[in-house]
């Protein structure tokens, strides 16, 4: 089946900039991560990094996602979908889809 991946960010938008914090759950871990990214229109391109806990064992990761509104209608409710790409130290590793919705 799908397996979904839970990013939780706070978000804050400055003008077309987009930088905030959450969390991302992998293999029932919860892991602090940071986002920094743009806004266009109804599109967002965010890059979502692991926080290094200083160990040096821990991996370069990092989450490319590009979004777009889903057609502005109501009931959208301000969800986004598109799609992520994850790099390992700076090599792609992984593809899929994203959903986004605004709480």
């Amino acid at each position: 089946g799908d397996n979904l991946t839970p990013l939780n960010l706070i978000l804050i938008q400055s003008g077309s900039r987009v930088q905030g914090y959450g969390s991302l759950k992998e293999n029932n871990t919860e892991m602090p991560v940071t986002a920094i990214g743009s806004v266009s229109g109804n599109a967002i391109s965010l890059e979502v990094s692991l926080i290094k806990d200083g160990s040096s064992n821990k991996i370069d990761k990092m989450h490319k996602l590009e979004l777009v509104e889903s057609n502005g209608s109501n009931e959208s409710n301000g969800a986004l979908s598109g799609t992520y790409e994850t790099y390992l130290t700076d090599k792609l590793a992984g593809r899929g889809k994203a959903i986004a919705t605004k709480s």
